[in-house]
């Protein structure tokens, strides 16, 4: 079956200096495009001040959850806290309050407070 190799020379033909794709230059998507599928995060959310709470996982979905007062709201109804609602959201290490539902990092624990200051737990 030897010499068949030399049919393959005469297909580079391609003027390949107009093929400079610039769709690579849009820097405004900075994020993949996920347009097809809604995100969802998963967070571990403790109770602020409960050393012996276990944390609870808080599945986000930002389809449903689109404001920072749903994520509240679905925060509330998920560690059912002593407080009651759940007005703020806090980092574990720092004690930072969590702003928007931007900065919720989907596998992260978090610590869930009502109107009260952040507990340190040590």
């Amino acid at each position: 079956m030897g010499s068949s190799d030399h049919h393959h020379q005469h297909h580079h033909h391609y003027n390949t200096t107009s093929t400079t794709t610039t769709t690579t230059t849009s820097s405004t998507s900075k994020q993949p495009n996920f347009l097809s599928q809604p995100v969802v995060k998963n967070i571990f959310m403790y109770r602020n001040g409960d050393p012996y709470y276990d944390a609870r996982r808080i599945v986000i979905n930002e389809k449903r959850v689109c404001t920072f007062e749903t994520l509240l709201r679905e925060v509330t109804g998920g560690v059912q806290a002593s407080f009651g609602a759940v007005r703020n959201i806090y980092t574990p290490r720092g004690g930072h309050r969590v702003e928007s539902l931007e900065h919720l990092q989907s596998g992260e624990q978090y610590v869930a407070a009502g109107r009260e200051k952040f507990k340190k737990l040590e």
